[in-house]
């Protein structure tokens, strides 16, 4: 028996790739402002680099840019993975595992051999075996990258995937969100509350209720032509929202919201998810032919090198030059921002060249079984990128 498609064209989101870089490149900013002050949540340098210190935001909207994106093939085949869900699993294990584990070795050489004597980091085998796993964010080990804990979160959403497509064919798309995020606020409350379940906090359960937005968000593009007046209430109500997130971030206590972070990550991703939509649809064309630019295009090819490889590479510069010429947080600043953010995008571009590239174009001998290395994507789709 045949599936079901629909009949919405093939196109290419290149906004979305200017939408990962911005994501990547915040990252790293944060991690430079993070590793001169280091004062989380409070500022204690220039007021006017205030705005870095909401790295972890970039993460949620990295997390509503996968779901967006992993949609788009299924809603084209009946809300089914392509291929079978084995199959999608085997491709993305393909898309994460070897960039993510040469990062690993890398990361773990790196302390080991020079920074891990100035920072009092310190590898153990526990540490390989339970990042290999990517089991970091349910068991503690010492860590080898700051920046790793999210792609183990995004790693354990990718095998619920299937379920979310389950209920949005039994359903709707938007019975699937109300009880993802039914379910994801029923486990935050569970686990703040009651000691015994407090674990659960730490697999970050409002990702899943981020992802589903994307997933939405995607799934939506599938109804008809949308009209000039839906087209101005999404701008109208895009604009809103995102100027509430941008004063909500920049005017309330910065302990406030740290403490928070479950709910405002709800907020941030419908945001994200709202502007997905609303550039697919046409709603502001100027910053998606900007997003979708030439140079956001090739920033956004290797985003997730740059999130693997920076924190090693940052630290190495801090501790090797930025400490010995800057004596105070704002020197420090400084040197990295000069020498380390270069040395970040030389050393991210050249392992996505030498690792991840390799990868997506399915270079590498067979990692997993039951798809040769030559084997493409499905048509119609749109490589979602890893979370940050």
């Amino acid at each position: 028996m045949s599936v079901p498609t629909t009949q919405t064209p093939r196109v290419r989101f290149e906004y979305l790739d200017g939408m990962r870089a911005l994501a990547a490149w915040y990252v790293v900013l944060h991690h430079v402002w993070l590793e001169s002050y280091e004062s989380f949540p409070d500022n204690v340098g220039p007021w006017y680099l205030g705005w870095l210190r909401w790295g972890h935001l970039a993460v949620s909207v990295f997390i509503v840019l996968s779901g967006f994106s992993l949609v788009l093939a299924p809603s084209r085949h009946g809300d089914r993975t392509v291929g079978g869900n084995a199959d999608f699993i085997r491709r993305r294990a393909w898309r994460i595992l070897p960039p993510y584990w040469a990062a690993l070795l890398v990361s773990a050489l790196a302390v080991i051999l020079y920074t891990g004597d100035h920072s009092g980091l310190f590898i153990t085998p526990k540490t390989f075996l339970v990042y290999g796993l990517l089991l970091q964010d349910g068991i503690g080990a010492p860590t080898p990258n700051g920046a790793f804990w999210s792609i183990a979160v995004e790693w354990h959403i990718y095998f619920l995937f299937p379920l979310l497509l389950w209920s949005v064919r039994r359903w709707s798309s938007e019975v699937m969100l109300v009880l993802t995020t039914i379910g994801v606020v029923g486990v935050y409350l569970l686990g703040t509350n009651v000691a015994v379940f407090s674990k659960l906090l730490h697999f970050t359960p409002q990702f899943l209720a981020l992802f589903a937005m994307g997933m939405f968000a995607g799934r939506a593009l599938n109804g008809a032509t949308p009209s000039d007046r839906h087209r101005r209430a999404v701008r109208g109500l895009g604009v809103v929202s995102l100027l509430a997130a941008l004063v909500l971030v920049a005017l309330a206590p910065p302990v406030a919201l740290t403490n928070q972070f479950f709910w405002l990550d709800l907020f941030v991703g419908a945001v994200a998810a709202l502007w997905c939509y609303a550039l697919a649809i046409g709603v502001a064309p100027s910053a998606a032919r900007a997003m979708g630019s030439r140079p956001m295009v090739l920033l956004g090819a290797f985003s997730f090198s740059v999130y693997l490889i920076h924190y090693p590479v940052l630290s190495t510069v801090k501790y090797a030059v930025a400490q010995p010429l800057g004596d105070t947080p704002t020197g420090t600043f400084v040197v990295l921002m000069l020498l380390g953010v270069p040395l970040i995008a030389l050393a991210s571009y050249g392992f996505y060249r030498l690792v991840e590239r390799p990868t997506v174009e399915r270079r590498w001998p067979r990692l997993v079984p039951g798809r040769s290395p030559g084997t493409h994507r499905a048509p119609g789709t749109q490589d979602p990128g890893v979370s940050l």
